[in-house]
């Protein structure tokens, strides 16, 4: 027995991905936002996820330089 239902995403990362700044403002965290860009992604595969996540991580930031690193897998639960 799955302690989630099929079709949920399980989505793990590190601190690198929710401490991000955005660069015009030091105030903006990414966490702040991230559940509205997970929501908006969730119908893709897992690949597509990252992807469209990292994308919008990207364009938050204003650039690819991050002060840390970031690990983000994201798993189909079927």
């Amino acid at each position: 027995m799955s302690l989630l239902p099929a079709g949920s995403k399980l989505v793990l990362y590190t601190d690198g991905l929710v401490e991000v700044a955005q660069k015009s403002s030091r105030g903006v965290l990414f966490k702040e936002i991230i559940k509205e860009k997970m929501l908006r992604l969730r119908d893709l595969s897992p690949r597509k996820f990252v992807e469209g996540l990292m994308q919008e991580l990207i364009l938050f930031r204003q650039g690819e330089d991050f002060d840390d690193d970031i690990c983000l897998i994201c798993i189909d639960v079927v």
